[in-house]
């Protein structure tokens, strides 16, 4: 189906609430609609790509049910009306102005790892009922913000992105802000790559993977990364870059196999305790934190080498199952805060052989004034 002049004709779609919509082929990609308008059906499928020159409205489904796009979405602005229907774009999209999802069913975002959806003006999805990502998310620029306390985010397939740099075309990106739990469909399944750019802050307000387990989450770059409530993987957790003195802070327990920092300038604080399978060796050349209350318990099943970060500060205990620590080196000053920081080689006792605890460096112990 196309127009007959490029941005001119526009259809209006009305089955009611009992009759489904569906369009076999393709819409406007020969000659592009100016707006296409569902205005009500009991579920829409498009199968074909759809293109128009103005906007896609979505006004009313009936409630539960699905309006799909399985072909490619093509359009400058993307409306949908508060009404309580599904929305699945499987095909891909290109939207240009940004888009904000009212609709309060569902959404869905791709079914296939090579799916790409352009939000080039960003998007905001915090009115559904549920967010399933499967695929990568893109901006030119501009922010994203998937999810909040009533709206989680499902990871579906092998490797999900969020990239506002538009595949590095705009280069300073923007925020990505991931307001509900995020977790997979099946124990260390899914990956999630988080790319805000080197302007744009990652927040991560509530729990990743402690429902299903993400298999690797990962942090492309970003210009600080905080993440409020655990998180948990099944393989890793890969931290490739953030802009230089930025911190990527995890406030909430990290549980992962692998935990990998590649040798940037970033900060790296883990509040919330961890228990990390494998060795680490912190390659990162910003600050290193290592907890932020004396009730903190990081284990470091592997052992752990800290003398790449510029500085460590320790305030709680850290923990190896009988391999070594260790922190600091010439260039790398520990520090201690709060009341009391324990180093334990023996996990509390439970390999009672222990380890050495070397420290190359240098010793800068702070305590608080004693009170009467």
């Amino acid at each position: 189906m196309d127009g007959t002049l490029a941005n001119t004709q526009s259809l209006s779609l009305n089955a009611g609430t009992g009759g489904a919509i569906a369009a076999s082929s393709t819409i406007g990609t020969g000659t592009s609609l100016a707006t296409l308008t569902v205005t009500n059906s009991n579920g829409a499928t498009f199968s074909g790509a759809v293109t128009t020159g103005t906007s896609v409205v979505l006004t009313d489904t009936t409630d539960a049910t699905a309006i799909t796009f399985n072909g490619a979405l093509t359009t400058p602005t993307l409306t949908t009306a508060a009404q309580g229907y599904n929305l699945v774009l499987n095909g891909g999209a290109t939207i240009t102005n940004a888009v904000s999802f009212a609709h309060t069913g569902t959404l869905t975002l791709g079914n296939d790892a090579a799916d790409v959806l352009l939000f080039d003006g960003g998007l905001t999805a915090t009115d559904p009922s549920g967010v399933t990502l499967n695929g990568t998310v893109r901006t030119s620029g501009d922010a994203v913000s998937l999810g909040d306390g009533n709206t989680a985010l499902t990871l579906a397939g092998t490797t999900s992105i969020i990239d506002t740099t538009n595949n590095g075309g705009t280069a300073a990106g923007a925020g990505i802000t991931l307001g509900g739990a995020v977790d997979g469909t099946l124990a260390n399944t899914q990956s999630l790559s988080l790319n805000a750019g080197t302007g744009g802050a990652i927040a991560a307000s509530s729990t990743i993977g402690t429902g299903t387990s993400l298999a690797t989450l990962t942090v492309t770059n970003s210009n600080g990364a905080t993440f409020s409530g655990a998180v948990t993987t099944g393989t890793s957790v890969v931290l490739t870059d953030t802009t230089d003195a930025t911190a990527i802070t995890f406030n909430g327990a990290l549980t992962t196999p692998t935990l990998t920092t590649a040798a940037q300038g970033y900060n790296l604080v883990l509040n919330g305790g961890a228990t990390i399978t494998n060795a680490v060796s912190f390659a990162h050349t910003g600050t290193l934190t290592l907890g932020n209350d004396a009730a903190d318990v990081l284990l470091f099943d592997g052992g752990l080498t800290a003398t790449d970060p510029s500085g460590v500060t320790l305030n709680g205990t850290v923990r190896t199952s009988g391999d070594a620590v260790s922190l600091g080196d010439g260039n790398t000053a520990l520090t201690l805060a709060g009341t009391t920081s324990i180093i334990d080689t023996t996990n509390n006792g439970g390999t009672a052989a222990g380890r050495a605890s070397p420290w190359a460096g240098r010793w800068m112990a702070r305590w608080p004034t004693r009170r009467a």
